[in-house]
């Protein structure tokens, strides 16, 4: 099968999506699926040093202007059988898809896209694909529509520390507003006898720039890294005070991986990702994310916590995640491609 992958961004260095795309990607192409990627071409430097020595995964370059030309250039030279999108050219693959009448497979990684309810009535893309049990209900409240669920992909040997030694700080990755940034230096105000870190996130050199929450002076603000091993060594405690609607939260899986409790707000899909690995804490209350903060202090609740994270991130297993979908892939080769 012919694949056809487009999306402005790509990791590395780019959003948890992007990284979770390139690794369906790059795995439905060891398991024998022939897979283009068409991205913007300011990062044609970045994929090309990154991706250099790896196979499975062939690239090819547009600039913004160009995309509806170049989609229409390769659906002749290259056929795909079916493409997938995300991310910032969404509307026009969903324009493009349903007048050239192409099979697409959408990747919905977000629950803020109230606005695309129309225009996904009229393009009806082949496949919704949810990346949690709250995106997958939320398409079907929302939109109406069935959906796929693929969880994201995370490979637990890229986020393991080969040697935890805690020192008993309490991190939070990406520091930006949305991702609860405000509280998080707020607790740290609080509670000065503690070590706080808050590490940058991706996309410093992305297409959209971050801004982060400034932070007290107990607080280490470092990063952002490509290794993140060296933060979850470290790191006794991870705090994801998100106040949106999170789809996922990948770094609560990493952190689990790792033996690491978490405490997440009460958005989105993180209370169902967290389940009894950890705590679940408002995100409109800085006093309660205290109390919980503090109840990580008696050995007996931390361990606890840590044995059942370890067990809690198997389930995201990526290798057993890429063969499910395969195999509906092949599936629906197999019975024809439903009509838009």
């Amino acid at each position: 099968m012919k694949i056809l992958y487009v999306s402005a961004d790509y990791a590395p260095n780019a959003s948890g999506a992007d990284i979770s795309a390139h690794s369906l990607l790059s795995g439905l192409g060891a398991r024998g699926f022939n897979i283009i990627a068409l991205i913007d071409e300011r990062l044609r430097q970045r994929t090309d040093s990154h991706y250099r020595d790896e196979t499975g995964v062939s690239f090819r370059y547009t600039a913004d202007a160009d995309l509806e030309l170049t989609l229409d250039g390769l659906r002749t030279t290259l056929r795909p059988d079916v493409v997938m999108t995300q991310g910032l050219w969404l509307d026009r693959m969903l324009d493009w898809s349903a007048s050239r009448e192409v099979p697409l497979i959408w990747f919905v990684r977000s629950m803020e896209h109230n606005d695309c309810v129309h225009a996904i009535d009229a393009a009806r893309p082949t496949w919704l694909v949810a990346n949690s049990p709250a995106v997958a209900d939320y398409i079907s409240r929302v939109w109406n529509r069935d959906s796929v669920t693929l969880l994201p992909l995370i490979e637990p040997a890229e986020f393991l520390a080969p040697e935890r030694t805690p020192d008993g700080t309490v991190t939070l990755i990406n520091p930006v507003a949305q991702k609860g940034g405000a509280l998080f230096s707020q607790l740290a105000t609080s509670c000065p006898e503690r070590a706080f870190r808050a590490v940058r996130g991706w996309r410093q050199d992305g297409l959209a720039k971050p801004v982060y929450v400034e932070m007290p002076a107990n607080v280490t603000v470092d990063g952002p890294f490509t290794d993140m091993r060296q933060v979850y060594a470290g790191s006794r405690l991870l705090l994801v005070p998100s106040v949106w609607e999170e789809a996922f939260g990948r770094v609560v899986v990493e952190a689990m991986i790792n033996g690491i409790p978490v405490l997440v707000s009460d958005r989105g899909a993180l209370p169902w990702l967290v389940g009894d690995a950890g705590t679940v804490v408002s995100a409109d209350s800085p006093e309660a994310w205290q109390k919980a903060l503090e109840a990580y202090d008696d050995p007996a609740v931390y361990e606890a916590a840590s044995r059942k994270g370890i067990e809690r991130a198997r389930m995201f297993h990526p290798e057993r995640l890429i063969d499910e979908f395969a195999s509906r892939l092949r599936l629906a080769e197999e019975r024809g491609w439903p009509a838009h």
